[in-house]
C-alpha cells in the first residue's frame, strides 16, 4: 500500500470536506471534556496516595512536617468543600450531563465522519446533516465496538479508585490517618495494571477503528464487525501497524505544535488573568482556570478537529483500500444513506 498517496489523500478529503470539519468538531468537543473529566478525577487519585506515601527519611523534611503537611491539605479540602461543596456538586452534575450528551452525538458523528468521508472520495454530495442522520442509524452497532474499546481504560480506572478507596477513603472516614505502606502497594499494584491496559488498548482500538467501517459501510452488526477487524488486524499486520505509527507520528506533531500555541497565547493571557483576579485568592484562581479553558479551546479545538477527521479518513480509506471495497460494485439498500460504486 502507498502510505504517502494514503495520507494525502486523507488529508484532500480533510480539507475540501465541510461537512467533516462539523462532524469532527462534535467529537472533538466530547474528547475535550472525557480529558477534563478524567484529569479532574485522575489528577487527585494520583497526587492523594504519593502525598500519603511521601517518604519517611525525607532528607528535606522530616516526619513530623510530612504529617503537619497532610493534615493542613486535609483541613483546607475540608473547609473548601464547606463553603463550596453545593456549587462544586451543581457544576460536576452539569459537567457530566454536557458529557453524556455529547457523548451520544459523538457516536453518531463517528459514524458520519465515516460515511461521509466515503461519499468525498467518490466526489458525491456531503453534508453534515446527513452524516448524522447515518450516525443515529447505526448508533447501537457502533456503541457496541466502542465499548469494547474502553473496556481497558475503564479497567484501570477502576482499579484506580478502588486503590484510593481501601488505602486513603476508608481509613478517612473511620477516624484514622491513612496507612503509607498499604497506599505504596496500592501504587505498586496500579502501575504495572495501567501499564497492561495501555498496551491491550493499542491492538483493541485499532480492531474496532477497522470494524466500525464494517458496521457502517457494510451494514455489519457490532459482533460481526469486530470480527471482521480482528482479521483484518492479523491478516494484514504490517500494512495496520504502518498506518497506526502514520497516525501517531502526525499526532505528536499536532500535540507538539498545540503545546507550543498553547504556551505563546495562553501563558501572557493566564498571567493578566490571575493580575485582574487580584493577584491571589479564589478570584484570581477562577479567573485564570477560566482564561485557562478559553484558550485551550480556541487553540487547540482546530488541531483537534483536523487530527480527528484526517485521522478518520486515514482509517476509512485504508479499510476501502484493503478489503477492495471499491471494486465490489455494491449499493447499499439499508442502513447509512451511500452508495458506492
Amino acid at each position: 500500500m502507498d502510505f504517502k498517496a494514503l495520507a494525502l489523500d486523507a488529508w484532500s478529503i480533510t480539507r475540501r470536506t465541510q461537512a467533516l470539519w462539523w462532524l469532527g468538531l462534535v467529537s472533538a468537543a466530547q474528547v475535550v471534556v472525557y480529558t477534563g473529566i478524567v484529569a479532574s478525577i485522575a489528577g487527585p487519585l494520583a497526587v492523594l496516595p504519593q502525598l500519603v506515601t511521601a517518604p519517611s527519611a525525607s532528607p528535606t523534611f522530616a516526619e513530623s512536617q510530612l504529617q503537619g503537611l497532610r493534615e493542613n491539605v486535609l483541613v483546607a479540602v475540608a473547609d473548601w468543600l464547606a463553603v463550596h461543596g453545593t456549587a462544586l456538586l451543581l457544576g460536576v452534575v452539569a459537567v457530566f450531563a454536557l458529557w453524556i450528551v455529547l457523548g451520544v452525538l459523538d457516536v453518531a458523528s463517528q459514524s458520519g465522519l465515516i460515511t461521509q468521508a466515503a461519499a468525498s472520495r467518490d466526489r458525491r454530495p456531503t453534508s453534515f446533516r446527513v452524516g448524522m442522520r447515518d450516525g443515529f442509524h447505526v448508533w447501537w452497532r457502533v456503541i457496541g465496538l466502542l465499548a469494547i474499546a474502553a473496556l481497558p481504560s475503564l479497567f484501570s480506572m477502576l482499579v484506580m479508585a478502588l486503590v484510593v478507596l481501601f488505602t486513603m477513603t476508608l481509613p478517612l472516614l473511620r477516624g484514622a490517618a491513612p496507612d503509607p505502606g498499604a497506599a505504596l502497594a496500592g501504587n505498586l499494584i496500579l502501575s504495572p495494571l495501567s501499564s497492561l491496559a495501555a498496551l491491550v488498548s493499542i491492538p483493541l482500538g485499532v480492531t474496532v477503528q477497522l470494524g466500525m467501517r464494517d458496521a457502517v459501510l457494510a451494514d455489519a452488526d457490532w459482533r460481526t464487525a469486530f470480527r471482521s477487524g480482528w482479521k483484518l488486524l492479523k491478516t494484514h499486520l504490517a500494512e495496520v501497524v504502518v498506518a497506526y505509527l502514520l497516525i501517531a507520528v502526525v499526532g505528536i506533531v499536532v500535540t507538539m505544535v498545540a503545546g507550543v500555541l498553547l504556551a505563546v497565547v495562553g501563558v501572557p493571557t493566564i498571567v493578566v488573568a490571575f493580575a485582574a483576579g487580584g493577584g491571589s485568592g479564589l478570584t484570581a484562581i477562577a479567573s485564570g482556570l477560566f482564561v485557562l479553558a478559553v484558550v485551550s479551546l480556541v487553540v487547540l479545538m482546530p488541531l483537534a478537529v483536523l487530527n480527528y477527521v484526517w485521522t478518520s479518513c486515514v482509517w476509512t480509506l485504508f479499510w476501502q483500500r484493503t478489503v477492495g471495497w471499491s471494486q465490489r460494485g455494491a449499493t447499499m439498500t439499508s442502513g447509512p444513506s451511500i452508495t458506492l460504486n
